[in-house]
């Protein structure tokens, strides 16, 4: 008996991951482009608590103005939020958690009762304003745009933000399963200020499977403090390519689209990221826009189109978010908060949108075929996953939370044949009922800000000074592709660089000015703490000396491995060490006289030292001997000595003018002989 039930039960398990196997290839065999519209700050209940048949609001929910005492005024949950809600409700993660638990700790019941609460007893956002708002949403008639589309397609009333926090952490686990231990938007990687973020993405993923990506930006990129995005300008390109690329039938792989994220003065088109306190009506317009390009595209049999929100902006949902037994993403350390990525953010408005979806569907707690775990959740990282699968790529899971997350892949195999009644048009959104004039002159919203400082620190700038939302968008346009210009630079010079690095006779140098530089972020003399710096390295760049396009040369360790060539390029974005942002330009000056690369995967021992080998007194550039080069620190004398560092790896800096943060002068080295400088790659 114990051996038929095990042999039945064999084949069921055999069975189920045979039909599994025949779905995902039939989806990939469906979809060959995904478009991700990545809209701002909205939970579920706030938009679709109203619509039938969905998880979502009786109209009898409420919050105590004070959770603590049920004498309190109770705020009832309604369906007249305004267009343009009068002001922010919190949503980092700290608040967030008090909302959720009504405590300051999240060791209490979670019940959903202090949204209310929370922003009473905020400075700014109390009885005046009603709270900010954060019990009141829209009915399905306020929003036709959305709502259309959810009933035409398939709408998700069980899919969580990553976070419950704010909108870099839950933006970066929608691209990467993680937001690398970040739990706020004003930090950057490991809290170490102008760092990017350097996980791995799914545009990583689809690039390496040999196929396309494209970001698409209004009047920015918003996710340049990530790596991928930053090191990637090619892929960067404006909406207008998008809506050229869905005309001609030639969208990407994968696509990722932002919204507009401050008002063009130009145009008279406010910001339609539905951000509060941005009109949603402009965000109707914008996702009726998008999806009227993709309907009318010749990829539209092809594509599965997106609409999702990063988080919920701090407005009132129902659900409790899951919390039991959520795999945190990796072993990075959080920060500013203490927090083990351990429990999901609040429901956040999720729509499929494809002629292989059945019209009207609605997606609660994934089945089981799309659960990986027991207890698998939709939610943000559910994203990467499910575009793995559709798009027929490695089963390489990002992270741990990526490979827990439920897929929703197989929403789009459940129709035999694809729709032919998807609507063309949308119906008219209603008109923005905030003036141009009055959104100019809007304060900066703590998003715009920080928008605008990543840009600033790519772009190698102080930040704006500019307080009104009027100048924003502008600004952000200008310094996006003054950083792209220098990141393509610093790309073709790593390829065809304008100079090389040698070793040279000090008296026979051709110039004065080919061997001067500046040690940026040191006092002269070599001191191993750059208190001037913000920074545990420094730069080395050229003076009077720039390439073709006038950019600002830096030393550079090309590969930073054992035998690497040292370079100059373009000095990203420049040489100022609080926003060099180019790895392979980051150096120690020791007191010994050596010069590090910077490397924090290794320890002071295991480090490597420019190494000057030759000392010819001629330069032969086809003689790769002549070059300066990485070598172990200390570890290649002549006479076998392990000891000491090398005296083709000690350099004397001459100089006749510094001041706190900067040195300028000559490097030698050896004997005085011999110094460190350029020569045109030409010659």
């Amino acid at each position: 008996m114990s051996g038929s039930y095990f042999y039945i039960s064999c084949l069921v398990v055999v069975s189920a991951i045979l039909a599994n196997t025949v779905k995902a290839a039939a989806a990939e065999q469906r979809v060959k482009h995904v478009v991700v519209l990545m809209m701002e700050n909205r939970p579920f209940d706030h938009l679709f608590g109203w619509m039938k048949g969905v998880n979502g609001l009786t109209g009898n929910e409420f919050n105590y103005v004070d959770p603590t005492n049920s004498s309190s005024e109770k705020i009832f949950v309604s369906p007249n939020a305004p267009d343009g809600n009068h002001c922010d409700p919190c949503h980092n993660l700290k608040c967030t958690s008090q909302k959720i638990f009504s405590s300051t700790t999240d060791t209490t019941e979670a019940n959903m009762a202090n949204f209310v609460g929370y922003e009473a007893n905020t400075n700014g956002n109390g009885k005046d304003v009603r709270y900010c708002d954060v019990m009141r949403g829209f009915g399905p008639n306020r929003l036709p745009i959305i709502n259309t589309l959810a009933q035409e397609y398939a709408l998700m009333d069980n899919f969580f933000a990553s976070v419950p926090g704010p909108t870099w952490p839950n933006r970066m686990f929608a691209i990467s399963g993680t937001s690398a231990g970040s739990t706020a938007t004003f930090v950057w990687y490991r809290n170490e200020k102008g760092r990017l973020f350097p996980q791995k993405t799914i545009f990583d993923q689809v690039e390496a499977a040999g196929k396309t990506w494209k970001n698409y930006f209004n009047d920015t990129v918003w996710e340049l403090f990530m790596e991928t995005i930053a090191d990637n300008p090619d892929n960067l390109q404006g909406l207008e390519s998008f809506f050229r690329d869905c005309e001609t039938g030639n969208l990407p792989a994968f696509s990722w689209v932002n919204p507009l994220s401050g008002i063009n003065i130009t145009t008279g088109m406010g910001s339609n990221s539905q951000h509060p306190s941005h009109d949603m009506n402009a965000g109707e317009a914008y996702i009726k826009a998008i999806y009227e390009a993709v309907r009318a595209s010749p990829a539209w049999n092809e594509t599965l189109f997106i609409v999702t929100y990063d988080e919920h902006g701090g407005f009132y949902d129902h659900v409790v978010p899951p919390s039991k037994d959520i795999p945190p993403p990796d072993a990075e350390t959080s920060y500013p908060d203490v927090f083990g990525f351990d429990r999901l953010g609040i429901r956040v408005p999720t729509i499929l949108i494809s002629p292989w979806i059945k019209k009207g569907t609605i997606i609660s707690s994934p089945p089981s075929h799309a659960k990986p775990f027991p207890n698998s959740e939709f939610e943000l990282s559910s994203i990467p996953k499910s575009t793995r699968i559709l798009l027929g790529l490695p089963d390489e899971p990002l992270t741990k939370r990526d490979e827990w997350a439920a897929s929703f892949d197989y929403v789009l195999n459940e129709l035999d044949v694809m729709r032919t009644d998807c609507p063309m048009h949308l119906p008219e959104p209603f008109p923005v009922r905030i003036p141009p004039e009055v959104e100019a002159n809007m304060t900066l919203t703590d998003l715009q800000t920080e928008i605008a400082h990543v840009h600033a620190v790519v772009a190698g700038v102080e930040d704006p000074t500019h307080e009104t939302q009027g100048f924003h968008s502008d600004w952000v346009q200008e310094h996006f592709n003054k950083a792209a210009d220098i990141t393509k630079s610093y790309q073709a010079a790593m390829t065809s660089p304008e100079f090389v690095v040698v070793d040279y006779i000090y008296k026979s140098y051709p110039s004065t000015n080919y061997f001067r530089w500046d040690m940026n972020g040191i006092k002269f003399g070599g001191k191993t703490e750059y208190r001037f710096n913000e920074k545990p390295y420094i730069t080395v760049s050229l003076m009077n000396i720039y390439d073709s396009n006038n950019n600002t040369l830096c030393l550079d360790a090309g590969l930073g491995k054992k035998g690497s060539e040292l370079k100059v390029l373009p000095c990203l974005p420049n040489q100022n060490p609080r926003f060099n942002r180019a790895k392979s330009q980051h150096f120690e000056l020791r007191t010994d006289g050596s010069l590090r690369f910077h490397d924090e995967s290794l320890s002071f021992d295991e480090q490597l030292c420019v190494t000057c080998v030759s000392n010819k007194p001629t330069v032969d550039l086809t003689d790769a001997s002549q070059r300066v080069i990485l070598q172990p620190c200390g570890k290649i004398m002549k006479d076998g000595s392990k000891d000491a560092v090398l005296i083709t790896q000690s350099f004397a800096y001459q100089g006749s003018s510094f001041n706190d943060a900067t040195a300028t002068g000559s490097m030698l080295h050896g004997d005085g002989s011999y110094t460190l400088g350029v020569l045109p790659a030409s010659n």
